[in-house]
């Protein structure tokens, strides 16, 4: 896998490849689009967050964001084609490697339910509930240790 900054100006490709990850599951058109709506990748996204796209073989694949500051996942989406095939948990070692250069030791963050299983498999320990949208849906909350 390769890994590249994200720039600026890429929000909407960044949001394309959330809404393809969010089609894995099955989520229907009209949901994906109340998420899609209440997405902000904008100036201040960029500007809070390390966002990084990942590609195999020329053909991008992923993108992630941490809030350094904050020490949380913002966001980590895989395209549905890819998801499954190992490349997920290459890319949370990726994770790790931005957590240990940046003297981070805990990673919160929340996550679709459907990928809990995932985070678990990687380390991670749910603590929690985050309510989401549309109202009264609640996905896991994670904490991630080194």
């Amino acid at each position: 896998m390769k890994f590249r900054n994200a720039n600026r100006d890429e929000a909407e490709y960044l949001i394309e490849i959330f809404c393809d990850s969010k089609r894995h599951w099955g989520y229907d058109d009209e949901l994906i689009k109340l998420w899609r709506d209440d997405m902000s990748i904008n100036e201040e996204y960029f500007k809070n967050n390390k966002v990084v796209v990942f590609s195999v073989n020329d053909v991008e694949i992923d993108y992630l964001a941490i809030q350094l500051e904050e020490k949380q996942l913002e966001d980590f989406f895989i395209r549905r084609k890819w998801i499954g095939k190992g490349y997920g948990r290459e890319a949370f070692e990726y994770i790790k490697r931005i957590l240990k250069e940046n003297d981070i030791n805990t990673l919160k963050f929340n996550t679709d339910p459907n990928a809990a299983g995932f985070y678990e498999r990687m380390g991670a320990k749910r603590i929690g509930e985050y309510e989401s949208i549309p109202k009264g849906r609640f996905i896991p909350l994670f904490e991630y240790t080194l």
